[in-house]
């Protein structure tokens, strides 16, 4: 029986240029506090789970609202496109732990997204299913000294890995590249079957909106 995908989850990996040849993602620090462990930082984009017959679009704005925004702010974001199709720049297939159905597959996807909005703040505090979840300040990072802060205080594979994958599609002239050359050589292509590109670039397709 053939996988399917049952659902999503949206990482936004927030661009901007400048000065110069220097590239920035935006970021923020993540903290988890649990009873008796000591507590662990991560460095992360932001990135939010799908609710049932919620769009990748919507999924997006909600990680926005919940992990970067101002509260009650207004703000905007585009997905940014290739020849018109919206595709992630990398993605994981995993096992959906919501459904009892072995073959479906949950889909968390990370797209390249222009954003226009204010930032919070204020540091938040909220209870998750781990423990007590501390979200620091969003702030744009230079590519090279984001990979850099997510291996020296926390990273979560994914997220580090979608950042290296970011490098090549946002180096737009020679110099940049060049630039980013020794980040790019780092980026290791996952290996995708064409059954799986097919199923993501279909769900995306349907879901995006």
């Amino acid at each position: 029986m053939a996988f399917r995908i049952s659902g999503h989850s949206v990482g936004v990996l927030a661009i901007k240029n400048g000065p110069g040849v220097f590239l920035n993602i935006l970021s923020f620090p993540y903290t988890l506090e649990v009873d008796g462990r000591k507590p662990w930082t991560s460095i992360r984009v932001p990135v939010e789970t799908g609710e049932h017959g919620e769009s990748i679009t919507e999924t997006a704005r909600r990680a926005f609202e919940e992990e970067v925004v101002r509260k009650d702010s207004s703000f905007d974001f585009e997905f940014v496109s290739k020849g018109g199709e919206v595709s992630p720049v990398f993605f994981v297939l995993g096992k959906d732990e919501k459904s009892d159905d072995p073959q479906d597959r949950h889909l968390k996807a990370f797209f390249l997204v222009e954003f226009e909005g204010e930032f919070r703040t204020e540091i938040y505090r909220e209870p998750g299913p781990r423990g007590l979840e501390v979200h620091g300040l969003p702030v744009y990072n230079e590519l090279g000294y984001l990979i850099k802060l997510m291996r020296d205080i926390g990273r979560v594979r994914a997220h580090e890995t979608a950042v290296l994958a970011a490098t090549a599609p946002l180096c737009g002239d020679r110099e940049t590249a060049v630039h980013y050359m020794r980040l790019m050589a780092q980026y290791e292509e996952p290996e995708v079957s064409a059954e799986e590109a097919d199923m993501v670039k279909a769900y995306i397709a349907e879901h995006l909106n």
